[in-house]
């Protein structure tokens, strides 16, 4: 999480100093979003079948990879847009891949009875190296250079790599791999009680034909697929949660993309006024998550709500003032809104989805992400048209009205505990 935090930010500052452009930044955005949003629930599919472990130290490996390419790009001088544009799309197909997998690995690793305060505190985690990791890294653009950057988030990945060599999952593979796994169709995880949220309209994941080979197990997979997509329109509970979230990450979510170019334009400001206005962000995030993680397991979908509106509100203060000091404020608050939301949320549905189903679920509530990226594009087409001020307020006007409508209308969210 540090170098997807840092890479981010170094990324978008790179390119808005190519372009002088928001809507590159956006384009940026959905190089990524694209492959998140199509593949993330295959690779839902992929987690429930292989070694979630496997999954996240081969996604981080190329990673790594992939900041050392661009290192030596910039190091060379012979960067250009393009480059990292095809990065973001790379970028988008391993995030696609490996999220589902981080996130459905949790229950399995800490058990359900510390699940509440295991997201929370993992959230915390990330919502940490997001206080560091983006500072840090417009610090170092100011002293050192962008390339050290890149070699810097290179490492962080290798070293993501060899922690998790000694952790142990329930979903790792047997000797045979992924060769087997591909002929064979891969191992299922035992179908789980039902939750008490409806019986699932699917069946759960089963192993794959032994016969017919790669093509035998990629029809069972599309098969496997099918059943996760009508548990989640069928299950209300789960529905709802990624409606809001969906709605919230496209509305409150896209003005991390964009902050490169709004602390040039709106606070003619460099890298360490980027790189602070981000890590204040993050300490508000961090606060938030660690609030979350102390909370008793009562009105979690009301709070989750008001995390949401929480960050509308911050977005229609912070593009109303020209004020850096100011913004920094807002962006703490918004902060502490981000991490409200992402926690209560991610626990809710881990709370309430059957665990035949976590990985594809878990796959469909990560396409958030990309969903965000995606909306990032449209912010930046807006952002030409009307000022980038105006565009951040709108969104978080809109999003104020979504939540209060959710409030309003839906007793399901607020019963949630």
């Amino acid at each position: 999480m540090a170098s997807l935090n840092m890479q981010i930010l170094v990324r978008g500052y790179l390119a808005f100093e190519l372009t002088n452009s928001f809507s590159a930044l956006g384009a940026m955005g959905i190089a990524s979003a694209v492959p998140m949003f199509t593949l993330s629930v295959f690779g839902g599919v992929l987690a429930d079948r292989v070694s979630k472990k496997r999954i996240l130290q081969v996604s981080q490996a190329i990673s790594a990879l992939l900041a050392i390419g661009i290192g030596f790009l910039v190091l060379s001088g012979q960067l250009r847009y393009e480059h990292l544009f095809a990065t973001s799309v790379v970028t988008g197909v391993v995030q696609a891949i490996m999220l589902p997998a981080s996130q459905a690995m949790v229950p399995e690793v800490i058990g359900r009875k510390g699940m509440m305060n295991a997201v929370s505190l993992n959230a915390a985690g990330m919502n940490f190296v997001r206080l560091l990791a983006p500072a840090a890294g417009g610090f170092l653009i100011a002293l050192i250079g962008a390339a050290s950057v890149y070699f810097l988030m290179a490492g962080t990945y290798g070293l993501a790599v060899a922690a998790l060599i000694p952790v142990s999952s329930a979903s790792a593979l047997r000797p045979g791999r992924l060769v087997a796994l591909l002929s064979h169709g891969g191992m299922a995880p035992e179908a789980a009680p039902a939750n008490g949220a409806g019986p699932p309209p699917g069946p759960p994941m089963r192993r794959a034909p032994t016969e017919g080979g790669v093509l035998a197990a990629a029809k069972a997979g599309f098969t496997d697929l099918g059943a996760g997509m009508r548990y989640i329109v069928h299950d209300r509970n789960i529905f709802l949660l990624l409606t809001v979230n969906f709605l919230t990450a496209m509305l409150g979510m896209p003005f991390m993309v964009m902050l490169p170019g709004y602390v040039s334009e709106v606070y003619a400001g460099g890298a360490e006024a980027l790189g602070l206005i981000v890590a204040i962000s993050g300490g508000g995030a961090l606060a938030g998550a660690l609030v979350v993680a102390s909370l008793p397991e009562k009105r979690r979908g009301v709070l989750m709500l008001l995390s949401a509106f929480l960050i509308g509100a911050s977005l229609v203060a912070f593009s109303s003032t020209d004020s850096y000091f100011l913004g920094c404020v807002f962006m703490a608050t918004a902060g502490v809104g981000t991490a409200g939301r992402q926690a209560l949320s991610a626990v809710l549905v881990q709370s309430y989805v059957e665990d035949a189903y976590r990985g594809r679920v878990m796959a469909v509530f990560m396409t958030q992400i990309s969903l965000m990226l995606g909306a990032a594009f449209f912010v930046g087409l807006l952002a030409e048209l009307v000022g980038i001020q105006a565009a951040l307020g709108s969104l978080g006007a809109a999003l104020m009205v979504m939540i209060l409508a959710f409030i309003a209308l839906s007793p399901t969210l607020r019963r949630m505990t």
